[in-house]
């Protein structure tokens, strides 16, 4: 394997520069079933707070709740009917909080629990009311940046806190060569256990950036822009120093409300060889993705709550930002 010359700018990175690290994407995308039981078996030094039975009963109330889906290429959707269906939501929402304490009575923790609930209750409502400003600027205002702030608000529902990419720069060397790493929204962790490691980081582009035909059953990493891909991937890369899941590292390819999760799966020895400028020919790394799941749409949502619940699960220690005791 013969290096190319590597670019400094993140920008200017594609799928080529990844290949010359030794780093490929898998051939085929792989389901969001076998994807989260990759991540729960890698994920180190994690003990929660509360039984996980939580985050599987806010899913629940998520999907039994929110259960329409909403064609954002869909040009005929009428906003004062979209406004209807987010009110009849809010209403679902409020009326499950006041019902749900008696149903968590049975738990001796049941006001440890409640906070988390609350938690979610207003995360669920706050997206709501992000997403009817998004429907009324989509017509005239499709920014990166209206992608970004809807898709931060989503992942709040799943008790998951973003930040910015740009609280801090990640910086790696990697054959010789210093690279600066800001992307869009980190997740850090916020408890004691898992102190300051990420989540997973995330790239959000706007949703024209699919390539090719494709369907669930056939989407593959060929489907998106080769810079897309390099730029990506040299940042899991970059921040797989802080992730809880090292010397591998999660994140996510945000195309409009489509989300794509991503692993990087490489050894120790791998990352030493690339900062070492040690050769790399007899090693590989990969990047595990899952195809594109739509928030927005109903039967999408559904798979994909389980792994942003576990996320938010893992990011709070568990819910331990919840139940500690004051």
């Amino acid at each position: 394997m013969y290096l190319t010359d590597l670019p400094r700018k993140v920008s200017d990175w594609t799928n080529e520069h990844l290949q010359d690290l030794g780093i490929n994407y898998h051939d085929n995308s792989t389901s969001i079933q076998d994807f989260t039981s990759r991540l729960q078996r890698d994920v180190r030094n994690f003990k929660p707070a509360v039984t996980d039975r939580i985050s599987q009963r806010l899913n629940e109330c998520t999907s039994e709740i929110w259960s329409s889906s909403l064609n954002l290429n869909d040009k005929e959707f009428g906003i004062h009917s979209i406004d209807w269906g987010i009110d009849e939501i809010e209403g679902s929402v409020r009326r499950l909080a006041r019902m749900n304490e008696s149903t968590l009575e049975e738990s001796d923790e049941t006001k440890k629990i409640s906070r988390v609930f609350w938690a979610w209750h207003i995360g669920l409502l706050s997206f709501l009311t992000t997403l009817k400003k998004f429907l009324r600027k989509l017509l005239k205002d499709t920014r990166k940046a209206c992608f970004t702030e809807l898709f931060k608000t989503f992942t709040k529902i799943c008790l998951l806190d973003p930040e910015s990419g740009e609280v801090y720069t990640g910086t790696k060397t990697v054959k010789g060569l210093e690279i600066q790493s800001i992307p869009d929204v980190r997740y850090v962790s916020c408890s004691d256990q898992l102190q300051m490691m990420m989540i997973f980081s995330t790239e959000v582009t706007k949703d024209d950036a699919f390539r090719g035909e494709f369907s669930n059953d056939t989407f593959c990493y060929e489907n998106l822009s080769t810079q897309i891909l390099g730029q990506h991937g040299i940042k899991l890369l970059i921040e797989a120093q802080n992730s809880c899941f090292w010397p591998r590292v999660a994140g996510v390819i945000c195309v409009g409300t489509k989300v794509i999760f991503t692993y990087l799966d490489i050894s120790k020895k791998h990352l030493e060889r690339l900062t070492k400028k040690t050769s790399i020919l007899d090693s590989e790394a990969s990047i595990l993705y899952t195809r594109p799941y739509d928030f927005l749409n109903q039967i999408d949502r559904k798979d994909m709550l389980k792994l942003l619940f576990w996320f938010g699960y893992v990011q709070t220690g568990g819910y331990e930002l919840y139940v500690a005791e004051k």
